[in-house]
């Protein structure tokens, strides 16, 4: 009788972690976005903007402007700088593209175009971690589990540029996974840490607390 019980309660703990996840999922996934894209394009403009006032960008800001004007043509023009452009250029024009196609809704295109600059080796550390984020970030709500907690592990370490947003995301995937228990002390502790974002400790504050009403 008693693992009847703790069945029936573990199946109703799963289920108010389903409804959880798709009643907050996808506002919660629109902040992280909002922020990884805000402090990446921040730091990606500093790197880049010295370098760039040395190179011509015509072709670059030309491909940027047709994509927010029809994002397929724009994007099939910042895949053309990609593969003649080099360095920085080149990194810049492969990682709008995939920005592009995830706002068309090309969810497939955009996490394959990530992943490709991720496992670029070529590409500087830096921003590879960026496009493993990323990727990750909009394969969350469909992706293998297994295979995105894996991704994240990398970038979770104490130093890494993009620690706080792979923290996060690692919370919010495992309440996906019906975890609610490891979710609720991933926000806990990012709640805590002094060095995270204001904005980061504060979803995580209340994202910890909804998980301690409903657990």
């Amino acid at each position: 009788m008693t693992d009847l019980f703790r069945e029936v309660d573990e199946a109703i703990r799963q289920d108010r972690t389903r409804q959880l996840w798709q009643r907050y999922g996808t506002v919660l996934l629109g902040a992280v976005l909002a922020v990884v894209l805000a402090v990446a394009g921040w730091v990606f403009w500093q790197n880049y903007s010295a370098g760039a006032r040395q190179t011509e960008t015509a072709e670059l800001a030309a491909a940027l402007a047709l994509a927010s004007e029809d994002p397929q043509a724009g994007t099939t023009a910042l895949l053309a700088v990609a593969e003649e452009a080099g360095g920085g250029r080149a990194t810049l024009a492969r990682l709008y593209r995939a920005a592009f196609l995830a706002e068309a809704g090309d969810r497939e295109g955009a996490v394959a175009a990530y992943r490709s600059v991720a496992e670029d080796a070529s590409v500087p550390e830096l921003w590879r971690g960026f496009a493993r984020l990323m990727a990750v970030l909009h394969d969350l709500d469909s992706g293998d589990p297994a295979a995105l907690a894996a991704a994240l592990e990398p970038l979770t370490g104490e130093g890494n540029p993009w620690r706080f947003s792979a923290q996060e995301l690692s919370g919010l995937l495992a309440l996906r996974r019906g975890e609610p228990e490891r979710a609720r002390d991933v926000f806990t502790q990012l709640a805590a840490d002094p060095a995270a974002p204001a904005s980061v400790r504060d979803r995580a504050a209340e994202l910890a607390a909804l998980l301690a009403e409903r657990s």
